[in-house]
Parts: C-alpha cells; sequence; structure tokens
C-alpha cells in the first residue's frame, strides 16, 4: 500500500540561550508522496516571525553540496533536484538552515526515497 504522505525522521536540537533559558528549535521535513515535493517546516520555530529570509543547504551523505537556495516564510517545498535540475539518488542528506541575524541555525538529516 502506498503511503500518501511520508513523514521522514529530523533533527530536534535544543540550544542553551542562556543560563537561565533554553529554547527548542524544530525543523519537520516530509514528502508528498504524489508531487514527490520534500517541505521543511520551521513553524515550530518561534519565535520567528513568517516573514524571514532564510538560506537552505542540502548536502550528500559525503559532504559534498546538493542544493543552496534562499527563500522567505517558514515552508519551503524542495523539489529533490540538484541545484544543476538533476534529481539526487535515493539516500540520507543533511541540511543546513539559518537565517541572516543567525537567531535560527538548524541542522539535521533526512531520506529521499524514489517513488516505486
Amino acid at each position: 500500500m502506498k503511503r500518501a504522505f511520508l513523514a521522514l525522521l529530523l533533527s530536534t536540537i535544543l540550544f542553551a540561550c542562556s543560563k537561565e533559558e533554553e529554547t527548542q528549535h524544530n525543523v519537520t521535513v516530509s514528502r508528498d508522496a504524489t508531487t514527490l515535493i520534500y517541505t521543511f517546516d520551521l513553524s515550530a520555530i518561534s519565535p520567528v516571525p513568517s516573514n524571514t529570509s532564510f538560506e537552505l543547504k542540502i548536502f550528500s551523505k559525503s559532504g559534498s553540496p546538493v542544493f543552496t537556495t534562499s527563500f522567505t516564510g517558514l515552508k519551503y517545498g524542495w523539489n529533490g533536484k540538484t541545484s544543476d535540475g538533476n534529481a539526487v539518488a535515493d539516500g540520507m542528506y543533511t541540511y543546513i538552515i539559518k537565517n541572516a541575524d543567525k537567531t535560527v541555525n538548524q541542522d539535521g538529516f533526512f531520506y529521499v526515497l524514489s517513488k516505486k
């Protein structure tokens, strides 16, 4: 049975902001099985305004850069292609998402699974 929506494992990172406070940052990556779009959802990160600009970098398992983009908003849909427009191979990929003032600096990993 095909899954209509495949949730992929992501990172949850705790940052010590000061000795008095600790903030939890979450980035969720999911894949729509129909469109094969991988959505990076930053809406669980607070307090981050919805008009914040981010930079997303995706790397292969070996650490080679695969894709880089800038986007505004709390969600970004990646089509599973390199910056040159070629489809990436199935496997594990890492990502880094950060904003200009570095109040958000997230990293994690996810798996690319082609439609089968």
